[in-house]
């Protein structure tokens, strides 16, 4: 996976780099306008200048990094990845085969919503779409992303109490998922018609207004 996790942050390898880089020339540059003011101490304001100047100049190289960059709001793939997860008994489930799982009477669209713990914003979309459990025209499938089994057991105990509140509940311990989608942060939550192809994406915090367009209420 060519990306670091940060907590709920994925960040791409070339974003880290380049904002490795920036900062490192950033610190160059205004060391050396330290140094070069203190080098003539009856110009303090044209060491001011100078400084203002370089810094200036480092964050336009910056912003040409960022816009070398894949954009951050690429959409990623049409369809769910190719790839095996486990289900909280450690059962393998293949995501491509999610839509028809549950037979041709639950061929019915699907939202899948990524999360951890450690996202405020996760809590409260969960709770929102466990109101969905027990509809049959839509179903939900909570991916949990980065963590081990007993943290996101608990965190569901507490979050969706009286669960099982959502058709299925998966663990992506390696954030495979994140990566597949260039997802930066949590919660993603993308709707997937019947036949598994990704329909909406939502980046960040879902809420009632867009669930409903969602769903055509």
């Amino acid at each position: 996976m060519n990306a670091v996790a940060l907590g709920p942050i994925l960040m791409p390898l070339p974003c880290l780099y380049a904002l490795a880089a920036a900062l490192a020339l950033l610190a160059g540059v205004l060391g050396y306008a330290l140094r070069c003011a203190e080098a003539k101490p009856g110009g303090r304001w044209q060491g001011l200048a100078h400084t203002a100047l370089l810094t200036l100049s480092a964050g336009g190289l910056g912003l040409v990094f960022a816009a070398l960059l894949p954009p951050a709001t690429h959409s990623g793939p049409t369809t769910l990845p190719d790839i095996t997860l486990e289900d909280l008994d450690g059962n393998a489930v293949a995501l491509a085969e999610l839509p028809g799982a549950a037979g041709p009477e639950r061929d019915t669209p699907i939202i899948v919503h990524l999360w951890a713990t450690g996202c405020p914003p996760c809590r409260r979309d969960m709770a929102l779409l466990a109101e969905l459990g027990g509809r049959r025209d839509v179903r939900v499938a909570s991916i949990n992303q980065g963590e081990d089994l007993l943290p996101a057991v608990r965190y569901l105990d507490n979050t969706t109490p009286g669960a099982p509140a959502f058709d299925i509940v998966l663990r992506d311990p390696q954030q495979r998922l994140m990566a597949a989608f260039d997802a930066t942060r949590l919660p993603l939550t993308l709707l997937l018609d019947a036949r598994g192809r990704v329909q909406k994406r939502r980046a960040g915090e879902l809420n009632q207004a867009t669930l409903a367009r969602w769903l055509g209420r």
